[in-house]
């Protein structure tokens, strides 16, 4: 079902800034294949998913702001005939040219000796992931007839309502997905001398797109109502991250330790719902703003250890 021929070039190269091995300039540049996972392709192998049939009752005007009832926000008109109905299914062909999703690396490091005690660091990275998989309905058709209302925002977001009763699901490289990692960190050391060290760290990361994952079950494509607001800050990672630690040698074989980490909060995107059983197929919900607008707060971690040796049995000479 799936084969495809990878390469992955890596290229590395370190220059001495002065001839004395103090200041150091490193470059990477790298291809790294993602994994094999069964996600890419088990929807393609045969009959592995059963047909199921979905029915939807109500119309798009139910989710007009003027319908919308606060005291009662499940209520649709009845209907004996249902809205709509559609077969789904979780069969999916595989594009016979699928390619394997990749992630394309390139790494600027500075390591300078500031004298013989202290060392510093400064490195810049930059990711890109390449051929994305997503899966796409073949068959999509319908028009941007519908509404949800956002109360917090006190608006309507149009969504798409899709018409077609019959699915042609293909898995494939999808141009619309893109996911880019950036970082930028600065580090300054200190050796061990005069019973103490010490380190720290800044590092600011950026990791924007609008796909998490890259597998026959990312479905944005099949449907436009996943792709509102699909774009920006993907969720799983800090803005800013600050670490601090030091080690103190103390008298009679004693260490104390301290270390101190700041994280500023992960993104996270707010989302509305319909007011009853969802149209267009938007379940469970689609963003009401652009991805990874809001955020948690930060977290700051302290940390203090003290140790102590201690002798059991004598040295045997």
């Amino acid at each position: 079902i799936w084969s495809t021929g990878t390469l992955a070039p890596r290229l590395g190269a370190t220059y001495d800034l002065t001839g004395t091995q103090k200041h150091m300039l490193k470059l990477h540049w790298g291809r790294y294949y993602d994994g094999l996972a069964l996600a890419y392709f088990d929807r393609a192998v045969p009959g592995a998913y059963s047909v199921s049939s979905q029915y939807y009752w109500g119309t798009g005007s139910t989710f007009a702001p003027t319908d919308f009832d606060i005291g009662n926000p499940e209520a649709v008109p009845y209907s004996p005939t249902p809205y709509r109905t559609a077969t789904d299914t979780n069969n999916s062909k595989l594009d016979p040219g699928v390619k394997h999703p990749y992630t394309e690396e390139t790494l600027v490091a500075v390591e300078t000796q500031l004298n013989a005690s202290w060392t510093a660091h400064f490195t810049w990275a930059h990711r890109k992931s390449m051929d994305l998989l997503g899966r796409f309905d073949r068959n999509l058709a319908g028009a941007w007839t519908d509404r949800v209302y956002d109360p917090v925002a006190d608006r309507t977001i149009p969504v798409f309502d899709p018409t077609n009763t019959v699915q042609d699901y293909v898995i494939a490289n999808n141009p619309l997905f893109h996911r880019t990692y950036r970082l930028l960190s600065a580090s300054l050391d200190r050796r061990m001398k005069d019973n103490w060290t010490f380190s720290a760290s800044y590092t600011r990361a950026i990791r924007s797109g609008n796909t998490n994952r890259s597998n026959g079950y990312d479905d944005a494509s099949v449907n436009p109502n996943y792709q509102i607001n699909f774009d920006g800050k993907l969720p799983g990672f800090h803005d800013n991250e600050i670490k601090a630690r030091s080690v103190f040698r103390l008298p009679w074989g004693m260490d104390l330790s301290a270390s101190f980490t700041y994280l500023s909060g992960e993104h996270f995107t707010r989302v509305v719902k319909a007011a009853t059983t969802p149209i267009g197929k938007i379940s469970p919900g689609i963003f009401a703003d652009p991805l990874g607008t809001g955020s948690f707060p930060s977290r700051r971690l302290l940390d203090l250890h003290v140790s102590q040796k201690i002798g059991l049995w004598k040295k045997v000479k």
